[in-house]
Order: C-alpha cells, then structure tokens, then sequence
C-alpha cells in the first residue's frame, strides 16, 4: 500500500518535473516518461541518437532531446529515439547499431531542490558528458571501463538540466551505465527524476526495466512459489500504471489476481516488490511438469512464466532436509563421513531448487539420484563408497557454505581390501562444473564406473570461477587432503589435471606442491603472463614484472623435474604460446614432457581425453618422495619446501635451491635464498658425511633437519634469527595473499558521505579473487571482536569513517590526514580521487592481515575499483588511474606509488611510480628455446607452428 505522504511526494515531483502542468493520476498533460533511479542510483533509460560521424561537431548546447524529434545541425536525419539497458549496462553497439562508432544518450534530470552530488559515469571508449550545454567531464584518452566508476561532481539548482553524452567506439565491448547521487549519503537525490521528453508507454518501458523472477518455491510436501519484480535500473513512474500477478488456475481458484502496486516512488525510488503465491501441496500437481503459467503484468504489458511443481523433487527435497536435521545432531557414524553427507544435502537440494525454477529437464532423474543417496544413508549404507561417479559436495572451512565434488570410484573398489589406488585430481574450466569436466574425462556421462579407470578421479568445484588461486587453491589440497581420508589412495600415484582455466590451475598448483603430484596434464591453459594480448606493448613496473612472474606457471616449470608434463592445446586455439611457453621451459630444463598440437579449438579435450584415453598416463606415473636431485624455486615461503630441502628465508623476489645427494655428501647451489634447513638423513645419506652449499662445506648433523644461513655473505651452521615484525610464512604479502585463509569484508559507516561507496568497494574486492566462496561483508559496528583472530579483515574507509581502521591508524604505515594520503609521516599530495590499498600484519595478531583502502573521499573510493588485478603490497593512487580499470597491470596509468614492504614491513625509500627501462612485456619469464616446427619425438601429434601472438582463442565448449 502506498501512503498518503507518498501520493503527496509523488503529485508534486511529476508537477514540478512536467514544468507546473496540471496532472491526474489517470494521465499527464504532456507526453513525457518520468523515471525514478533505482536505490544505487542507476537509470537505465535515455533517449539515443546515432550513429553520429565520428568527425562530426556537435553543438550540445543547441540540443532538445524529445523522443522522434530531429537533430538538426549537420546531423541530417538522425532522431531521437528511447534506448534502454535492460536490466544491465547499455549495450552501445545494439544501441546505436553494430557498426557504429559514436553515438549521443541524453536525458532530463528534474531537481526539487539544489543538488550537491555526483555523476557517476562508466563507459567504454572515449565520452564527453555535458550538462545544460556545458562540458563537465571529457576523456579524449580511450580505456575499458570495468567495474569502476568516473565520479563527476555536480552543483546544480532546483530545475530541469538536459543531460548529454557523446560516446566513441575505440574497441571492444561498447558499454555505459550512468549513476545520480546525493554527495550527503551517496543515495540518489530526493525528489530527483530522469525525464524523457515526448516519450511514450511508461508501462511497456518499465518491463524491459524490471527483472522478474519466479521460483517454484520447493518446500518439503509441496511448493511455495514466489514472484519477485526489482528495477535494478530505476523505473518509470506512472500512479496509473499498477503492478500484478495473474497466478496459476489453481492459485485462481484460491484467490485470483494478486496486486504489487502501482509504478510510485518510495520515496526516491521504485521498490522492489514481491508476492508469495497460494502453495500447492504435492498431492494437488501431476507427474511431470509445470501448472499452467503466471503472467505478470505492469499497465498493459505483460510476460508469462512457467512455475515448475515436479512432486518428486518436493518429496527428495522434503526427505533430505530431514535427514540433514538428524545428521547435524548426532554423532559421526563409523562408516560415514557424517559432515560430507549433510553438506551433499545441502548442496543438491540448493540446486534441485534451481533446476526446478528453470524447469531443467535433468531435475527429476537428479531428484531420484538424491532420493537413492537419503535412501543408502537411512538404511544404515555409506554412500561415499558406492562405485561409480557419485555427486557430493565438502563443508568449505573458507565460509562454511557446501563446495560441491565430483568422485569416480572404481569397480574394483573394496573398503575391505588393503589395496591402494591412483588418483587423479580434475580441474574443470571457466564457467565450466565438476560434472563437466568429469564427463570430458571419462568420455561418458555415465554415473558408472568406467570400465578402462581402476582408480579415483576427484573433480571439485574449489569455489567455482577462483581459478585455482586463493580460495580456490584451498579447495582443490583440502578436497584432496579429504579424499586421501577417505579413500585407499597411493600418495604417490596423485596427478593432476585440467582444461583451459583447469590447465591453468593443474600447473600452477602442480609447481607449487611438486611433492603432492606425481604427473601433471596441461590442456589449453594459459603459462604466461607475458603473452598476453592485455600486457603487450604496454610498460611495466619492477613489482608488475614479479606479480605476473607469479601467476605464470612456467615460471616455476624448474619444480617439475620429477613430474611428467602432458601438454595439450589446438592448433586452431590461438595464440600458441601459451602452452608453447611451459613446453619450452621443459624442453630447456631437460625434463620429461608429453605434447599434442591437433589440428582443433579449445576443445582439445575431445581428443586427448577421447574414452579416457589419459588415464594410463597419468596412473601409472610414480613420484619418488625423496629423489636425489631437487631442484626447487618460490616467490613465496608459503610454497617452500620439496622433499629435504625447506627456504625458509628469502633475500630476493624469488629463490631457488638446486641440490643432489649421494651416499655421503650433500651438494647444494642457491639463489636468493638466505636460510634454509636440509633433512639429509631422511634423504638417505647415512654416515659421516658432508654437505656443500654454494662451495662452503660443513659436517652433516647426525639429526634432522640441518638449518643454515648466510651471515654477512657466508654460510653459517644453524637458523637464522627472525624479528617478530619479519615477514613469514602466511603473512609476507602481497595484497592478494589475504585471499588464501578465512577473510572478511568490513565497510566504514562513520561518514555517511562514504558509508555506500564503501560498501561497494568491500563488495567489489569480495568477488575480485573468490569465484563463488562467501566471503562476509560487515559494517564496522557489526564485526565481532574475535573477528581478527581467526580471519584477515579487509577495511574500507579512513580513520575518519571506518571504526576498525580509527583503532588500528596509529599502527599502521598509511593513512589519510589533512585530505591526503600519509606514508610513514610524509603527506603525498594527490587530488579529490586520492587513495591508498595496502596489506598489513594485522597489529592486534601478526598472524592475521589487515588489508586497508583508505581514501580522501567518496571519489577516491569509486576510484579504487579502477585498481589493476596485479598488485603488490601497496599502492597509492589518484585519478590518473583510471586507465588501468579491468586490465591487468597499470599499463598507462600513473599512480604515486606502489611497490613492496621491506623484510620488516617497513616502507621503502622512494614510492616512486618507476618504469622499467627496455623491458617488454613479450621477453619471456624464463630461458626458453624457440618454438620448434618439427615433430618432437614425444610428440602424439605434431608439434606447433609458430604462434601467432595476439589472436584469439577459439571458441569450444568448457568442460
């Protein structure tokens, strides 16, 4: 029900907007369409005129957007005509046509009162936006927009200002959203309206605006459907125009036509609204499909939608919430994983619940595989150890929610038995599941055991789209470390594989943990930061060139001496290199490697895994837990260790250990490694023996493990002595290191100039590394205080607005003062859109980081979303890094400083913004040979042309 205050509000913001005209709530006296922004303050319909000469002078000023109206002014026959974005950005090229290269979006923005604001602007390409004929913001310099936002402040009277925006085409996508906020709270303002002049039918505009959503609403013994309709673009307003839900017959016959309201603000914008439907027992539908329709109605438009009630989804949702209930409150059972059963329950009833919204036809086969699962546990089985490929799903200790895992148990499986099988752990692609990758695989979607497979294949979700870094590294060892629980697996038969961002995934992880894989299969994956059509030609910093060094997997390829490598990719799938790059590593290194260049996309997988066809490969591959050679390099103490030998303390970004033993005597040769430790005996070496270290010789320890360290250049017997303040272990940086344990998320509320737009950011930098993982997003008033002792917290907001970082500033090596970002004491002059991301032992428990993004204001905050996806331990920043949005490094950008913390965390000299002289971003990241064109003898098919640098990939489907 709409209050009579609101009606009030509402009659004297169209009679101001419709410049004092009389109005009824039947029909407005001229025909115009008044929007309302949505609560962030997006509107997502303008009047659009194009395409316009790209050389072509337009005189904003001489403009009078009205729907159909000519533009005049050299602009020939172009008219107005009213463009929407849906319920997301403007598509340009649909917009204006999909050869267009420039075209104008305007609009009216009706104030009741004076306006101190913003403008937020996100567009790709270049854009000039004007108000009443006046230029307030242009960018002549072309970039992607990304997620972040062009704050433009605004100082307007109460009135009507006509709004332009002149929008160039410099690539691809072409995309733009536009935000209104009030600069007091960062809501839009009150009583502030969007009109389109001369546009007609509000209520069929509104429904291209609305997002509609009908679940089925499965609930135990029946269904509750749901209707929901959010304008997540603002709507247009029209009291005349009323809301509805025409339900199902059967929702008819109980109470007919339900009413939403009518299209008012509330009370600047058009609320969401919802409806709860009569709900069907399960007695009351038919076997097998959908009951009739709803249709939802706005004015005279209208859409239909299907509402779903299968009874046997009802009835294996209702039997496996209750037997989760049960599990949860009694003991683990001897022969079942008691916590992996309740998070499997949780899991595929979430997505049988799904499934039945959109009316998947795998739903109901899925339901009676979830039945059978709730029937083997009620009976007393286990179903862990059914054979075949079972659906599960692992409790994540990131944020509790359930992670879902496929497993392949085989035929010859007997929990009795002593016998210990191979494993090969699956990593599926972008977008990709677990199921997915598990058919590709297998080559059958088959939930049997497949005949040629005598062991297990794990596959896990590892937190969806987290590319196997992160959270999503967490998952894949946790689900590992589960299965060697749960299952009788050799450890070292364990090899790992994956699919285009899988590939990714299975080198990195399997370069990282050497000492966990026996056998690595690489297909379609991406090796290299430095082939990368996003990196090319661009400059780089001393810390860029390290962070890309870091996710490049064949950077690390020397930690694969006692892995195989299986390469895959297709010839079609452009450019070569990256797969080229670990090949050529291995190739320089003289270690063992495998390749396969058919002439396909990226849907190597078609024929590489064709009828499981990598399994022999990979589960006959052994690892020798102690070899005699080692060689072994990291960026990181968190990845350390390889068999004897354990870094345990840096000197430069990167070290390496290279070490052979034989019956008596240890040789070892290092680089940027100033400590650490070697368990000889566990090696094999036995006696009076010796060991060598870069030239030096000492007397090997009778115990293990022998630590060393370099003092004043020279080895020296015995560990080097830490400060308390040193970087370690867990806690070394950079900024995303936070993304590797348990993380929350806190948002100042301290200003409210800030509180929305740091809201925002902690949710932007939420999804930026963690895929699907839940990561708590909190308000500073509402965090625990036992909070930073089991997680990191990421903190939004300055002294001044976040209550967290007011404790913690003192301590801290940043900071905001006077309207600037300090370092240390020094002040560093910026402007309005001045801020600072930093990482940090977190000073109430060094064992936990804080990460801090602080800014001079809201500006700087909107700004920060412009940050690159490569960052170091810190970074200040102003406006001129707007560039750098969605991309990888900085690129043209400019910031004032970035870089790392010394050993103690302690700032560097200079924080200069320093570009790396003569370095170009396509070297490669190691010594590697040339791309070869003839058929290497390990070769299953041919070997690779030259790469074309540049292109891209081809398109395949993503198991």
């Amino acid at each position: 029900m709409i209050r009579p205050s609101t009606w009030s509000h509402l009659r004297a913001a169209i009679a101001a907007l419709l410049g004092g005209a009389s109005l009824t709530l039947a029909s407005a006296a001229r025909a115009d369409v008044a929007l309302a922004p949505s609560p962030d303050g997006h509107v997502g319909a303008f009047l659009s005129a194009g395409p316009v000469p790209t050389r072509q002078t337009v005189d904003v000023a001489s403009l009078h957007p009205s729907e159909g109206a000519r533009l005049g002014n050299g602009l020939g026959a172009l008219a107005w005509a009213v463009a929407d974005g849906g319920t997301t950005s403007f598509d340009l090229g649909k917009v204006f046509g999909k050869t267009a290269n420039r075209g104008l979006l305007a609009c009216e923005v009706v104030l009741t009162q004076p306006l101190t604001g913003w403008l937020l602007l996100s567009a790709d390409g270049s854009v000039s936006a004007s108000i009443d004929g006046k230029p307030v913001f242009v960018r002549e310099a072309a970039h992607l927009r990304g997620a972040a936002w062009d704050p433009i402040a605004l100082s307007l009277a109460s009135g009507a200002h006509t709004v332009v925006l002149d929008l160039k085409r410099r690539g691809r996508p072409w995309n733009a959203e536009v935000r209104l906020l009030d600069a007091a709270n960062l809501e839009p303002p009150r009583g502030a309206l969007f009109r389109l002049p001369g546009a007609l039918s509000p209520a069929r505009l509104a429904m291209k605006l609305a997002d509609v959503r009908v679940s089925s609403g499965v609930v135990p013994g029946g269904f509750q459907p749901q209707v929901r309709v959010d304008f997540p673009r603002g709507a247009p307003l029209d009291p005349a125009v009323t809301l509805s839900v025409i339900p199902s017959s059967h929702a008819r016959a109980v109470g007919g036509p339900l009413s939403l309201g009518a299209l008012a603000a509330d009370p600047t914008s058009v609320p969401a609204r919802a409806a709860l439907l009569p709900a069907i027992a399960s007695a009351e539908t038919s076997l097998g499909g959908a009951v009739d329709q709803v249709e939802v109605r706005i004015g005279d438009a209208a859409r239909t939608f299907d509402v779903h009630v299968d009874p046997e989804v009802s009835a294996a949702v209702g039997r496996a919430l209750s037997l989760r209930a049960r599990l949860l409150t009694k003991p683990p059972s001897a022969s079942s994983d008691v916590e992996t059963c309740a998070a499997t329950l949780e899991a595929r009833t979430a997505e049988l619940a799904a499934l039945e919204d959109r009316g998947d036809p795998t739903v109901v086969p899925r339901a009676e595989r979830l039945d059978a699962f709730v029937g083997r546990v009620e009976s007393g089985g286990d179903p862990l150890r059914d054979h075949g490929v079972l659906e599960l799903a692992r409790r994540s200790r990131l944020d509790g929610a359930p992670d879902p895992v496929r497993v392949h148990v085989p035929a010859s499986y007997d929990p009795r038995s002593s016998r210990k099988y191979p494993l090969v752990v699956l990593l599926h692609g972008y977008l990709s599941t677990p199921e997915r990758i598990m058919n590709a695989f297998l080559g059958t979607d088959s939930l049997a055991p497949h005949p040629r497979v005598d062991g297990f294949v794990l596959a896990p979700s590892a937190h969806g789209d987290a590319f196997y870094r992160g959270p999503g590294e967490i998952e894949v060892l946790d689900a590992l470390d589960w299965a060697l629980r749960t299952y009788p697996i050799d450890p070292e038969r364990v090899s790992i594989a994956g699919h285009s961002m899988g590939g990714t995934g299975a080198a990195q992880i399997g370069f990282r943990f050497p000492d966990r894989f026996s056998a690595i299969a690489a297909l379609s994956g991406y090796h290299s930061f430095f082939v990368r059509r996003d990196v090319q030609g661009r400059p780089l910093r001393p810390w860029e060139l390290v962070e890309m060094t870091r996710w490049s997997p064949a950077s690390f390829a020397e930690n694969g001496r006692d892995e195989l490598l299986l390469v895959a990719q297709g010839l079609q799938d452009q450019p070569l290199a990256h797969s080229q790059s670990l090949v050529d590593r291995y190739r320089a290194l003289g270690y063992p490697f495998r390749e396969t260049w058919p002439d396909i996309g990226h849907d190597v997988w078609r024929i590489v895994w064709a009828g499981a066809g990598m399994w022999p490969a990979l589960s006959e591959k052994r690892a020798t837990p102690m070899p005699a050679h080692v060689t072994f390099k990291t960026d990181s103490l968190r990845y350390a260790a390889r068999a004897w030998t354990r870094i345990t303390s840096l000197s430069g970004a990167t070290g390496l250990v290279d070490a052979t033993r034989a019956k008596d005597h240890v040789v070892v040769r290092t680089r940027g490694v100033d400590a650490l430790s070697l368990s000889v005996r566990a090696a094999g070496v036995t006696g009076p023996a010796t060991v060598e270290l870069d030239g030096q010789r000492f007397e090997a320890e009778d115990r293990d493990p022998s630590a060393f360290h370099r003092d004043d250049g020279k080895w020296t017997v015995g560990p080097r002595t830490a400060s308390p303040k040193e970087k370690h272990a867990f806690v070394e940086g950079p900024i995303r290191d936070a993304w590797n344990g348990p993380l929350a998320f806190v948002y100042g509320t301290l200003d409210a100039r800030q509180t929305n737009a740091a809201r925002e950011v902690a949710e932007h930098f939420r999804a930026r590394w963690s895929g699907d993982t839940r990561y708590a997003v909190l308000a500073d008033r509402a965090v625990p205080r036992a909070l930073g002792r089991t997680h990191s917290l990421f903190l939004v907001g300055s002294k001044d607005s976040n209550l967290l970082v007011r404790e913690l500033d003192a301590a801290l090596p940043f900071g905001i003062e006077h309207g600037a970002v300090r370092a240390g004491r020094a002040l560093l002059p910026g402007d309005p859109e001045s801020g600072v991301v930093f990482i940090y032992p977190n000073p109430e428990n060094p064992e936990r980081y804080v990460a801090v993004l602080s800014a001079v204001s809201a500006a700087g905050l909107f700004r920060a979303m412009s940050l690159p996806l490569q960052l170091p331990d810190f970074m200040v920043f102003d406006s001129r890094l707007a560039p750098a949005a969605g991309q990888q490094v900085l690129g043209d950008a400019r910031v004032l400083g970035g870089g790392y913390f010394d050993r103690y965390w302690a700032l560097p000299r200079s924080l200069a913004d320093v570009l790396l002289p003569g370095v170009s971003p396509a070297a490669p990241t190691a010594t590697s040979a040339a791309p070869s064109e003839r058929r290497s003898p390990s070769s299953d098919v041919r070997a690779p042309p030259a790469s074309k640098d540049g292109s891209a990939p081809a398109r395949g489907p993503r198991p």
